[in-house]
């Protein structure tokens, strides 16, 4: 059984499970991009931040991050606008806390790039001193038992 409603579709399984896809607003096509700030911002993935061409696979990037909501019933990344930092360069904070540091190429090549990085491709601010992965957030944190932590890594 299927039920449309309006930007979502509610898909029944079974009596116990239903999954709702919804719309997550700043669509656009692969072949015709409409603005640069897709995603919404919970979801951003880095290289729409810094102002690189996306793509499809992009969106991996915020499934990853749905699916750590659907885990925690917390957003994974809730940036935030500091005094002196820009709510992009706290974001890309977060990203790299759990990702670890990226490459100086790519940290330049965006767009965005000046606003957010130094020339050596480190965060304006300072990138984080130590990386907190997120196999260990969702065990020490979340209280998952390690391998499922790792295994959802």
């Amino acid at each position: 059984m299927s039920v449309l409603t309006w930007k979502s579709v509610q898909i029944k399984l079974n009596d116990h499970l239903f999954f709702k896809i919804a719309d997550m607003g700043n669509a656009c096509f692969t072949n015709k991009h409409f603005t640069n700030d897709i995603q919404t911002r919970e979801y951003r993935s880095p290289e729409v931040i810094i102002g690189h061409d996306y793509y499809p696979n992009t969106d991996i990037f915020s499934l990853a991050c749905v699916v750590f909501e659907m885990m925690t019933n917390n957003f994974l990344f809730k940036p935030k606008k500091i005094a002196g930092i820009k709510k992009d360069e706290d974001h890309l904070y977060q990203i790299l806390e759990i990702l670890g540091p990226i490459d100086k190429v790519f940290a330049c090549g965006g767009k965005n790039s000046e606003f957010l990085f130094n020339k050596k491709g480190k965060l304006l601010n300072g990138d984080p001193k130590i990386t907190y992965p997120l196999s260990r957030k969702l065990h020490e944190k979340y209280g998952y038992d390690i391998e499922t932590a790792i295994a959802a890594e």
